[in-house]
């Protein structure tokens, strides 16, 4: 038998479409509409399920195999986001995103190390515009060693 990758993925979307409205089913519901206040978290959960519902079912239709698993991806993006998270409170937005990027993009086969460098610049920078000028979020941009 032959595993079908988005029968697979569709199933995964669908379990946490499952999970978040497990989730939120403890929200009071007043029956207001879209003014209540459980209203938006049980539509983002209702359309997780359906767009896992539609992978599955699409998956379903066309047959598409699945490749071969290779672990060196799924390590690199977990080790960074570990890194992110390990780093963020005593290095600083700065060291945490890049060393994110840094190690996300061992995920992929890029020829040189300077182009992992310049995509981890690059993150590094959009994550400092995103998290401290747009959200205005109470993070560090620079270790805490150096201010």
């Amino acid at each position: 038998m032959q595993m079908n990758r988005d029968v697979i993925a569709g199933s995964f979307v669908v379990l946490v479409g499952a999970t978040a409205l497990l989730m939120v089913s403890h929200l009071p519901f007043d029956g207001e509409g879209p003014s209540s206040s459980s209203f938006f978290p049980r539509l983002v959960a209702w359309m997780i399920l359906g767009v896992g519902a539609f992978i599955v079912l699409d998956g379903l239709r066309t047959q598409v195999a699945m490749p071969r698993w290779r672990p060196r991806p799924i390590g690199a993006l977990v080790a960074g986001i570990l890194a992110f998270s390990l780093l963020v409170e005593p290095g600083g937005l700065v060291l945490a995103a890049g060393a994110c990027a840094l190690l996300g993009s061992f995920a992929t086969p890029f020829p040189d190390l300077r182009k992992r460098v310049a995509t981890a610049v690059v993150v590094t920078a959009l994550a400092v515009l995103v998290f401290k000028v747009f959200l205005k979020l109470n993070l560090s941009v620079w270790p805490t060693w150096i201010s």
